[in-house]
């Protein structure tokens, strides 16, 4: 009995010095502790850098399309007009490394009649061709050629640069200078000085005008637009710079 009396007290005793601790309130920690959990004050800043340039190559996307009531009739007849279209491409001065077979395609299409019943299977091929145009000059003759020839699809064009790297970097110093400007002009408004950088980050984008080039089914028109020259314009390179600095 004397053993559960000491206890109960033991345990009221304990219950007293937990309850004075809570209402005395959180301990405040020292400013080393304090310091070393807090971040930094920072500030973040984006800027755009973006550079104009001429193209100088243009990439074309062309089909080569087929049908039959064989597969092996709409194969053969794909091969063969397929290699017309890249022989006369490589007439025009492309280089064979240059001409790509991006994907071929071949399935059957059930064909219906006016009441929707099925009257029987088409085959299609679909021969699909990547080409590197190096030679600007040429571009509308390689267009004229390649449809005379029997290319019958032609997705589009799209102008670029062999190499980006200058105008890539130009575009970041723009960026990286524009963010910095901008970061200043934060700081000043805020009464703040700018430290050293924390985080520095860039990405890069460009805005291509590609030039929709469809000649599937429009015959002798599609030779006639096929003439008309075709202007590449300016492409944009843009780059987006992130940057954190530490407020002093």
């Amino acid at each position: 009995m004397l053993k559960k009396k000491k206890y109960l007290v033991f345990v009221v005793s304990l219950l007293f010095v937990m309850l004075v601790t809570a209402c005395s309130g959180p301990s405040t920690p020292s400013p080393a502790v304090f310091n070393e959990l807090s971040d930094p004050r920072q500030l973040n800043a984006s800027g755009i850098g973006e550079v104009l340039v001429t193209p100088d190559i243009a990439r074309i996307y062309i089909g080569v399309y087929s049908e039959g009531k064989k597969a092996s009739d709409a194969l053969n007849e794909n091969s063969q007009k397929t290699e017309a279209v890249m022989e006369v491409i490589r007439e025009q001065g492309v280089s064979e490394d240059d001409i790509q077979t991006s994907g071929i395609n071949v399935y059957p299409r059930t064909d219906y009649d006016m009441n929707g019943s099925v009257t029987g299977t088409t085959f299609v091929v679909n021969n699909s061709l990547h080409v590197t145009v190096r030679d600007l000059s040429k571009l509308s003759d390689i267009l004229d050629a390649v449809v005379k020839s029997g290319a019958n699809n032609i997705n589009g064009i799209q102008f670029d640069l062999a190499d980006r790297s200058g105008a890539v970097a130009e575009a970041q110093k723009l960026a990286v200078a524009n963010a910095r400007t901008q970061a200043e002009a934060l700081a000043e408004a805020a009464g703040v000085e700018l430290g050293k950088i924390l985080n520095l980050g860039v990405s890069s984008y460009n805005h291509p005008a590609p030039v929709v080039y469809d000649a599937m089914g429009m015959g002798g028109l599609a030779m006639e637009r096929a003439a008309v020259p075709i202007s590449e314009g300016q492409l944009s390179i843009s780059v987006t710079a992130n940057i954190t600095f530490e407020i002093e």
